[in-house]
Parts: structure tokens; sequence; C-alpha cells
């Protein structure tokens, strides 16, 4: 199959679009769409996709930000784009490896370590419900708070200064992945989560918690784990996941998990077991 953006995959990662997906169907009913360079797709290597409350589906990719419309791609700018975020006030966070993007009311403005932040290699960002963005980064994790940037590192209680993903939870709790651990925020510092339950060391590359409020944790070599009401469990090989590295999560709306991985194509889980939609499903469909 060539490189590009499936149909199904758009649908599973865009917020408002997995109410639309037949929860009784096999995965490999489910019918799909591709978009490469060759059908008007500007760059294929897709790292990140949101849909913004106007509609429009914004992709982040290798080589640049593109909006989609529905009908045409175009291009926003060039950079290396690893993450888009939507504020509360419909402002664009945009994390790039030469710092964060925020595009907001027809302008865009930068913010680099020259202003602060601890690096421009940026992997991550999230609003808390103060309205402070934290933004996560090759070395280091970084609050915004009314223009003034405060830096945390392992110095603060981070496993690592490698920070991967942040993410808000219920009750206001806030979790950082590291390449080293779990890290939850409380009392101004921030402190390893696990060890006790043997979740050590982990790489941790997403974070994202469900309509019940579990915490699902993608590891890269780990496989998925979560984390409910103080016990970690872990999903691999043995519940079908046949890739250990994820890249991306999502709920539907019928309680279905949805799991994106490195090289084994895209898994729902459902009723403790995965399904894949992967690269041999897609050419059996074709």
């Amino acid at each position: 199959m060539r490189r590009g953006i499936l149909l199904a995959l758009v649908a599973l990662l865009a917020p408002l679009a997995p109410l639309c997906l037949d929860p009784s169907k096999a995965i490999s009913q489910y019918t799909h769409d591709a978009w490469t360079s060759e059908t008007d797709l500007p760059q294929t290597s897709v790292q990140s996709i949101l849909q913004s409350r106007d509609g429009y589906l914004w992709l982040g990719t290798q080589e640049g930000l593109v909006r989609f419309d529905g009908v045409r791609f175009s291009t926003v700018n060039s950079e290396n784009i690893w993450c888009i975020y939507e504020g509360r006030r419909g402002d664009l966070q945009i994390c790039t490896y030469s710092g964060l993007l925020t595009q907001e009311g027809g302008r865009t403005r930068r913010t680099t370590a020259r202003d602060g932040l601890s690096n421009d290699r940026l992997n991550w960002v999230c609003e808390d419900a103060s309205g402070s963005l934290w933004v996560a980064a090759q070395v280091g994790l970084n609050r915004i708070r009314d223009g003034e940037i405060t830096v945390f590192t392992a110095k603060d209680g981070l496993p690592s200064d490698q920070v991967s993903c942040v993410l808000e939870a219920r009750g206001g709790v806030l979790w950082a992945g590291t390449a080293r651990g779990l890290a939850r925020y409380e009392g101004g510092r921030f402190a390893t989560v696990g060890e006790s339950a043997g979740f050590t060391r982990e790489n941790v590359s997403r974070l994202y918690e469900d309509s019940e409020g579990t915490l699902w944790i993608g590891t890269l070599g780990g496989g998925l784990v979560s984390l409910r009401k103080g016990r970690f469990a872990r999903y691999g090989r043995d519940e079908g996941l046949t890739d250990p590295e994820v890249k991306s999560l999502l709920e539907d709306r019928d309680g279905n998990l949805w799991v994106g991985t490195q090289a084994g194509g895209l898994f729902r889980f459902r009723e403790g077991r995965f399904e894949a939609y992967s690269v041999a499903v897609l050419r059996a469909d074709t």
C-alpha cells in the first residue's frame, strides 16, 4: 500500500468522527480511502491530526502544517510538525522542532528557547483548567502562565528530562510521560508513579484518559498499560496487540479504544481483545 492518510485513520483520530463507526462490524468491514502525494496530499508522513471546532482538518507532517477542507489540501508552512492542539479560545498550539507556534485570530507567533523554553524541539502541548500551557520538550517540561515560562526537569521530580507527552486528567491531575517513566504533578513538584507496581523506566509515548476515568499509557516497546484506582495492568501480544510500540490513543463513543502503533497498524481494543486494521487488512480490501 502506498504511504499516505487513510480515511479510516482520519475518522478515528479526529474527535468528532468516531460517532459514525458501527461497533458491531468487524474491523475488516470498514471501508477506506487514501490520499497520497499522488492525490494532492503535499507530504505523506503525517504525525498529528486535529479536527478544529470550525470543521477543518489539520495535519502535522514532516514537511509542514496542512489544512484540509474536505476537498483541498493547503500547506500552511514547511516545518516539521509534531503535535497540534486547539485551546479553549480556538487558538491552535503547534509543536515543531523550532519552537511553539501559536495561531490565533489570523496571526502566528513563535515561542522559542530565546523566550525561555527549555528546548526548541517540542513533542506535545496541552492546556490546563487554569489556562496554562504545558509544553513537553526533548529536554524539560515547560509551563506557560500569563506569559511567564517555568521549566521542570528531573531536578523537580520528573523521571527524565526527555518529556514526550503531558495530560490534565479529571480532577485537575496533571500527568507527564517521559523516556524513563510516568510522573504526577502535586504540591508544585513531580513525583514518579508506578515504581512499586513494576512500572518503572518505561518509555512513555502517549497518555489518554477514557470516559470512565482510566488512564491509558502508551509505551515504546512495552505495549499498552492502564492505570485505574491505583492499579496498573499491561496489554500486549497475549491480547492481540502485536506491535508493542504505541503512538496514539483515542476512545470512541461506544467505549472502544483505538490504538495506533509504529509498524503494526491500527488496533481496536474491545471486550479485552485487540483487532488489527493493518496493511494486510487494507490490501485484502482493495
